[in-house]
């Protein structure tokens, strides 16, 4: 898939970084039916060309080139409106806040993701007459390229290229952010709540409930819940379902697995749990995303 590049993990199957760039031709202008679309990622976009309405939540948002949109995790947003004889075009990036945050340990400042950890923030969008907006369209075109062209060292320069984004989103955003940063106790379970998710990534395939997990990371039920989604947006369920279903598309795509192996990969038994998990999430079928994403890779 030409317009899209990813970051993953050393394994594979763990997605780090997604870049796309996404082309709407003339022909899909006007108002656009309602689309359920949502990750466990936290995504940062910006308008290239052309102008419209971005539905995030249940706020419309006219834009046009420049403008810059941040989702945090499992928010809804689509394109809702497309300006007639307006060619839209987008980049956008979604990450796993890991992907900031790993191994952070004292370097990490919580400032980083503040904007998406903070539940009612006032706005999802910085105008295109912003400095800050300028300076992160470019830098979300700079990521994309280190991902498209893999050079030594390009995780390094494409993790420095974010961490900048979200400077410049925070400073934007400075007087919205309400609270002061995490206490160092909080950042202290960071390497407990990283251990508890290369465990998750590992045992995809297996049960796993909120008890076990929470033991893995040496805390009680609720501590472990609440310091789960500070530092990951969303719930322990949300981002093991997402995982499964990233896991699903990773196998449909390379291996000719029947459907009902990876669904057992996955862990899920009843496969039509898993179909209907896989569906909402894609918005296709796995037979049905098998067949695009191979044809797909075939493009020049």
């Amino acid at each position: 898939m030409p317009n899209r590049v990813l970051v993953r993990s050393d394994n594979g199957n763990h997605i780090l970084i997604s870049a796309y760039k996404a082309y709407y031709p003339d022909s899909a202008s006007g108002e656009r039916a309602f689309f359920e679309h949502k990750h466990a990622e936290l995504e940062i976009s910006s308008i290239v060309s052309g102008r419209g309405i971005y539905t995030c939540g249940k706020t419309a948002h006219p834009f046009c080139p420049g403008d810059i949109f941040l989702h945090r995790g499992n928010d809804n947003h689509y394109i809702s409106h497309i300006c007639a004889g307006e060619a839209l075009s987008l980049i956008a990036l979604r990450f796993d806040p890991r992907f900031i945050w790993s191994s952070g340990g004292q370097w990490f400042d919580s400032r980083y993701l503040k904007i998406f950890m903070t539940p009612d923030l006032l706005s999802r969008s910085i105008s295109h007459e912003e400095p800050a907006a300028r300076v992160i369209q470019a830098l979300l075109e700079e990521i994309f390229q280190e991902c498209q062209d893999h050079h030594p060292s390009y995780e390094l320069l494409v993790k420095a290229k974010l961490l900048t984004i979200l400077a410049n989103a925070a400073r934007h955003f400075h007087d919205q952010l309400e609270g002061s940063p995490d206490s160092v106790a909080n950042l202290a379970r960071l390497p407990q709540i990283e251990k508890s998710m290369d465990y998750i990534l590992s045992h995809l395939g297996e049960p796993l409930a909120l008890d076990l997990l929470a033991r893995e990371a040496a805390m009680s039920r609720s501590q472990y819940s609440s310091l789960f989604k500070l530092f990951n947006g969303v719930s322990v369920w949300d981002y093991v379902t997402h995982q499964r279903m990233n896991l699903a598309q990773y196998q449909l795509e390379y291996y000719d697995y029947p459907i009902t192996r990876i669904s057992e990969n996955c862990g899920y038994n009843n496969i039509a749990n898993f179909n209907r998990t896989f569906k909402k999430t894609t918005g296709k079928t796995p037979r049905e995303y098998r067949c695009w994403a191979r044809q797909a890779s075939k493009q020049p």
